[in-house]
């Protein structure tokens, strides 16, 4: 019997490893209307359950062109582009975490879908979570790629002058969409569907392109009391929480040679994939 995790598990491969330029699959873009806000989404078609895949900050559902198409053989495939992003329309307001959940609902009633598997990528996790929980008849398994982080903590460790990590500034809609995610804390014991967490967890300081010198020693020696401990209490509260869960860190080493920088297989017990990260600890 295929274990009904197995598929879902080359969603985060499939982001983590470079796949090349993505095949524009225009003809099936399309629209609804969600509350007077047009969203814009792609539907690729296939036969079973519903897959619904959540974009991260800035993108839009054509983001998941290459990837969707891998699953049709067993999920009705789609892909949402939340308001603020072209093609979707962005309104005013309406950035928060409650109303972007809402316009999942909204978009699942508009196609008459009642159950449905949702992926979110990045600050989509956000979004699911929360959709998870004020709709709980609605979900069938939960899949966070690299998403499930509360990311207000995040923003006030930023601040921390100690370790002070450079924020990326956002303006507009999209600087809505971050905000509200940093406003939103995630409620992952009100959660009852299964949940599937990747974290990429780094084991070696963490400096952004462009980092001034002297801010970038500032990480490199909070590190070990800031950085790495954040992403392991990030990784601890989603186990703690989350009644029904399984987590797949993806390391990355300390230090690779060329010959370590090639893909590599790594064994989980949901199936087989190929990854360029290794997966050491599987809950």
């Amino acid at each position: 019997m295929i274990c009904p995790w197995r598929h879902l598990v080359a969603v985060v491969v499939a982001l983590v490893v470079p796949i090349g330029v993505a095949a524009q699959l225009r003809d099936r873009d399309a629209f609804v209307t969600v509350d007077g806000v047009r969203l814009h989404y792609i539907d690729w078609g296939g036969t079973g359950q519903p897959l619904l895949f959540l974009t991260s900050l800035g993108s839009n559902a054509h983001q998941f062109d290459a990837l969707a198409p891998q699953f049709v053989d067993r999920f009705r495939v789609l892909a949402l582009t939340r308001r603020g992003k072209d093609p979707s329309d962005k309104p005013a307001t309406g950035y928060d975490t409650a109303t972007l959940a809402g316009d999942i609902k909204g978009f699942l009633d508009a196609l008459h879908i009642d159950r449905v598997s949702l992926a979110g990528y990045s600050i989509a996790g956000d979004e699911e979570t929360r959709f998870a929980a004020r709709f709980p008849d609605r979900v069938e398994k939960l899949v966070y790629l690299d998403a499930a982080y509360d990311r207000k903590s995040g923003v006030e460790l930023a601040r921390n002058p100690a370790y002070p990590m450079p924020l990326p500034k956002f303006e507009g809609p999209i600087g809505e969409t971050a905000k509200g995610a940093s406003a939103a804390d995630p409620d992952y014991a009100s959660v009852r569907a299964p949940a599937l967490a990747f974290y990429v967890i780094y084991d070696a300081p963490q400096v952004p392109p462009g980092t001034d010198p002297f801010t970038a020693a500032k990480l490199v020696a909070g590190w070990p009391t800031y950085g790495e401990p954040f992403l392991h209490a990030q990784v601890n509260r989603f186990r703690r929480e989350m009644k029904r869960r399984r987590v797949v860190e993806l390391h990355e080493p300390r230090s690779r040679s060329a010959e370590d920088r090639r893909p590599r297989t790594a064994q989980v017990p949901v199936g087989r994939v190929t990854v360029s990260r290794s997966a050491r600890s599987i809950s």
